[in-house]
């Protein structure tokens, strides 16, 4: 009868941790999956940006052939495409309708280049060194790479990722208060057991085994319940906002291991609490 008794107390305990843990980690993963989400975004959207050489109009062939030999020797490029004055207005008819260009008599746009770069070479700096090359060949009359958009795309990146480490840390201590407290109370009940272990030489590492154990687990398992929770949102707010993608499975891997790791910490602070508290106030 006893030892059932304890089983349910220390279930109750495990189980309130558990659901407190889950809920403290549901909200990392939301914010996993949003950050992720708009990371993403702007990653998509920076494949897209291409750098504009644009020409002067009496250029001849072979200066022409001389200006993309050079920028194939430019490091991080990945592909130029030569665009002619009619290459462009179609694309523009295309775009924008034909209807617009009837009256057009002349041609007024200039011959370009159109550069890709490679994906690691994508952030701002690197189109900035790039376009820093090819402003002085003979020749070019203007470089666009949209810098401003690219550098604000490069802060929105810096910025999720930073503000999603301070909150991981705080969402982490949070759950380690809720651990620890659970373990805390698991102390007191085997305080006995403990004090005759400390007696027989043990160490703190030794005596607190059970509860870095309890910690693991309780992190684990919140941090599985977490997901779930968050899955069942995910799908929920997916079929009105499509296209939104779930946390991947490396960035899940990671919160398993933070939190079990966590609840290990966990565990341990709990047991100093524990056995600072009972030293200080005794029995």
């Amino acid at each position: 009868m006893k030892t059932k008794t304890r089983r349910k107390i220390d279930t109750g305990y495990t189980g309130r941790a558990i659901a407190g843990c889950a809920l403290i980690f549901t909200f990392l993963i939301l914010f996993i999956i949003a950050g992720y989400n708009i990371i993403v975004a702007a990653d998509d959207f920076r494949k897209e940006l291409t750098i504009q050489v644009y020409l002067e109009d009496d250029l001849d062939e072979t200066r022409i052939r001389e200006i993309e030999s050079s920028m194939w020797d430019i490091t991080g490029v990945s592909n130029v495409k030569y665009v002619d004055k009619g290459d462009a207005l179609s694309i523009l008819k295309e775009e924008y309708g034909e209807e617009l260009f009837t009256e057009l008599k002349d041609n007024p746009l200039p011959r370009s280049f159109e550069i890709k770069m490679d994906r690691k070479y994508l952030g701002w700096e690197n189109m900035e060194r790039a376009a820093l090359e090819i402003r002085p060949m003979e020749g070019v009359t203007d470089v666009d790479y949209g810098g401003d958009l690219l550098r604000k795309l490069d802060l929105l990146r810096e910025f999720v990722i930073t503000i999603g480490l301070i909150f991981a840390v705080l969402i982490s201590l949070a759950a380690t208060a809720v651990v620890s407290t659970s373990t805390q109370l698991l102390y007191f009940r085997d305080r006995e057991k403990v004090e005759v272990m400390a007696m027989l030489g043990a160490t703190n590492f030794y005596i607190a085994r059970p509860l870095i154990i309890q910690g693991v687990i309780v992190g684990f398992l919140s941090s599985v319940v977490a997901t779930l929770i968050s899955l069942g949102f995910y799908m929920f707010i997916n079929e009105s906002l499509i296209g939104l993608e779930f946390a991947p499975p490396h960035l899940l891997a990671a919160v398993f291991l933070w939190a079990a790791l966590w609840g290990a910490y966990g565990g341990y602070v709990g047991f100093l609490k524990g056995k600072s508290m009972v030293s200080l106030y005794g029995n």
